[in-house]
């Protein structure tokens, strides 16, 4: 039994971790198309986050954890947890471009990879958790 609950952690893992890069390359696009078409840094990250939480939300909801649903709680959560990572995201874009002086690209690009880290866990351990009040 042990070896069949861990197994299915690992699909969810892999789901989650392919949701994950996906939300995340579409942030990633999105943003480079706005600063090509001269979209200030800080308003591209931002249309680019709200792409990618939708694409994050549906994906995570529906195909990772397998609800049959959505509901407002989770939806909720969700955002919540999206946001910390987006204001996370924007400090370290910030210190990334004002501290570091790395170009706009790059800047973009490292401070996306600590955002998914925080999206796993926190939605392992509190968006998606098994709740018997949602």
């Amino acid at each position: 039994m042990k070896i069949i609950k861990w197994l299915e952690s690992i699909k969810q893992l892999l789901k989650f971790g392919i949701v994950g890069l996906a939300a995340t390359g579409l942030h990633l696009l999105l943003a480079l198309v706005l600063l090509y078409f001269g979209v200030n840094v800080y308003l591209a990250n931002s249309g680019a986050f709200l792409g990618a939480f939708v694409l994050s939300y549906i994906g995570h909801n529906y195909w990772t954890f397998s609800m049959s649903s959505w509901h407002p709680g989770t939806l909720l959560k969700s955002f919540l947890l999206a946001s910390i990572g987006f204001l996370t995201n924007n400090i370290l874009l910030t210190f990334l471009l004002k501290i570091a002086m790395f170009n706009e690209g790059m800047a973009l690009f490292f401070s996306l990879l600590l955002v998914p880290l925080l999206s796993y866990f926190g939605s392992r351990i509190w968006v998606f958790k098994k709740n018997k009040l949602l």
